[in-house]
């Protein structure tokens, strides 16, 4: 008898995975020719109205002024 997997059965699918993480704020960057690794971002629903929500922030803006996701601005 030959050895059975558990997984033999399934269909074969290729899937991939996307960290998504300061994705918003990654194609920013690269439109406004920045470094994503050393430049605090944030993406903003909209800067004109109180209340808006940060959208995506990278990591220097998360560890340099504490903004993240879902934050709101005065």
């Amino acid at each position: 008898m030959g050895e059975f997997h558990l997984y033999d059965k399934l269909p074969r699918e290729q899937i991939i995975c996307v960290d998504m993480n300061s994705y918003y704020v990654s194609c920013m960057a690269l439109l406004e020719n920045l470094d994503v690794n050393t430049v605090p971002m944030a993406v903003v629903g909209s800067l004109k109205r109180p209340g808006a929500v940060v959208l995506s922030a990278n990591r220097p803006m998360k560890e340099r002024f504490k903004v993240r996701t879902r934050h709101t601005l005065l």
